[in-house]
């Protein structure tokens, strides 16, 4: 049997008068070192590693950072650095994905023969390697999610598929040689200073915004706001580094 206990009338002023949500903020070493002690390191670890790979080969060859070897590398890394874009959404979700590469070729390579071999123009082989990709993704995805099958399981065994199906599309040869113009041009296509700028502008404005919506959230909530002097540096950061990398590749 429980009883309540009856609030008398400075209990009842002392709740009126109670202030509202708790607004604490922290200095950037003490922001830091928090973040330090719980392993919430972000993506420090990352930038420390690239760091360090771009001084080991910036010393080992003085060509490394240069304008045209960067765009080279960038011209390599767009194709593999959009299908990891998708990889990490599937890794955020717990799951896996074995069969990427195969499906991200198989669709590359459906494109390429319907263009080359079948005559097909660019848009509609581009469309057509692209719903190989989103059919492909769909079936592995229902077979995860509907029949419960794991991940791992499923894309295992599309590892094995669409690799046998890619040898199949491509056929003897093994290559497509591409010569279309606007297939060619998605990858060989530079765009003019202007453009360079603007998109430099609109990153600039997109992480301040965001980093500034973020920090009015958490003081809206009562939680523990990051100090505004490191959320002024990331912006500067990302600022720089943005002005940095357009005027390099201009």
């Amino acid at each position: 049997m429980s009883t309540a206990t009856p609030i008398d009338d400075r209990d009842r002023a002392d709740l009126d008068a109670a202030p509202g949500p708790i607004v604490t903020v922290v200095t950037v070493p003490q922001y830091l070192w928090r973040r330090l002690r719980q392993g919430e390191l972000g993506q420090l670890p990352v930038v420390l590693g690239l760091a360090a790979v771009w001084v080991y080969f910036q010393l080992a060859n003085d060509n490394f950072l240069s304008s045209g070897n960067l765009t080279n590398l960038m011209m390599q890394i767009a194709a593999m650095g959009t299908i990891s874009v998708g990889v990490v959404l599937v890794l955020l979700l717990g799951e896996i994905d074995l069969s990427v590469a195969y499906v991200s070729g198989l669709a590359a390579a459906t494109m390429a023969v319907l263009n080359v071999k079948s005559e097909w123009p660019a848009v509609p082989s581009i469309l057509a390697g692209l719903a190989v990709g989103v059919g492909i993704g769909l079936l592995q995805g229902l077979w995860v999610t509907k029949l419960k099958v794991p991940s791992f399981v499923v894309t295992l065994a599309g590892f094995l598929a669409w690799q046998g199906a890619l040898f199949r599309v491509l056929g003897s040869t093994g290559t497509v040689n591409l010569n279309d113009d606007t297939i060619v041009g998605l990858m060989g296509t530079f765009f003019s200073d202007t453009v360079g700028w603007l998109l430099a502008a609109a990153v600039i404005v997109i992480v301040a915004g965001l980093t500034w919506l973020r920090r009015r959230r958490a003081l809206a909530a009562g939680l523990v706001a990051p100090p505004l002097a490191g959320d002024i540096v990331r912006v500067v950061v990302v600022a720089v580094g943005s002005i940095w990398a357009v005027a390099v590749f201009n």
